[in-house]
């Protein structure tokens, strides 16, 4: 069993059209450092030595990031995540970098956010890498979780394993629920918790979003 990401918070400040999340109606919150802390020991159970940390919502939103970092990294374990870059600022990435972040990647959700968190990086003159740049393309309607009409691939039935059926996988939630898949808004493949698999090993199962979902079908790997 495998880690795909943590979501540290599902508040965000943007309100894209193209994602569930504007329409989300599961309670939104901060995941709290005892929980981020049994995340941390579930990710060395796992045998992992990286997390990312986002998952629905904006990462820097999360007063307390900088210390999760910092915490993790003691604990072994680097952690990266994907930001829109809007909220970034010099200070914030100092802090950043000085609690062990030396990664991001640039989801480009706002024009330039990449272009405007290099030369943030360049002013704080710290070595933290942007490893990637999600650049918005051809826009999926997140297996019918948001209109067709904002959307250029309307998903279709597919019967081949996901790369979270593959690898056995999953993401955990803010407030420590286990989700079976990272575009389930609303948390409806919960069927653990954090602390059952701290206890228990995990094992994928297919809910109803697979019944209409044909992302990750190829030869993605964790």
């Amino acid at each position: 069993m495998k880690i795909y990401q943590i979501e540290l918070s599902n508040y965000c400040n943007l309100s894209c059209k193209y994602c569930p999340h504007p329409n989300q109606k599961r309670q939104k919150g901060f995941m709290d450092l005892s929980t981020f802390k049994k995340v941390v020991a579930l990710a060395k159970k796992c045998g992992q030595s990286s997390l990312y940390l986002h998952n629905f919502g904006e990462v820097a939103l999360h007063p307390n990031l900088a210390e999760f970092i910092r915490y993790a990294k003691e604990e072994g374990v680097e952690c990266s995540f994907f930001t829109n870059g809007v909220l970034f600022t010099e200070e914030l990435i100092k802090t950043m970098y000085s609690a062990g972040l030396r990664k991001i990647s640039i989801s480009n959700h706002v024009s330039n956010a990449d272009v405007l968190v290099r030369e943030l990086i360049e002013k704080a003159n710290v070595p933290i890498v942007i490893d990637d740049v999600y650049d918005v393309g051809v826009r999926h309607n997140w297996a019918g979780q948001i209109p067709e009409t904002e959307c250029d691939h309307v998903c279709q039935p597919n019967d081949e394993p996901c790369i979270f059926e593959r690898q056995n996988a999953f993401v955990v939630l803010w407030n420590g629920d286990i989700a079976s898949c990272c575009i389930d808004c609303e948390g409806v493949s919960k069927q653990y918790t954090v602390d059952d698999l701290l206890i228990n090993d995990y094992g994928f199962k297919r809910t109803r979003l697979c019944n209409s979902c044909d992302l990750m079908r190829g030869d993605e790997e964790l």
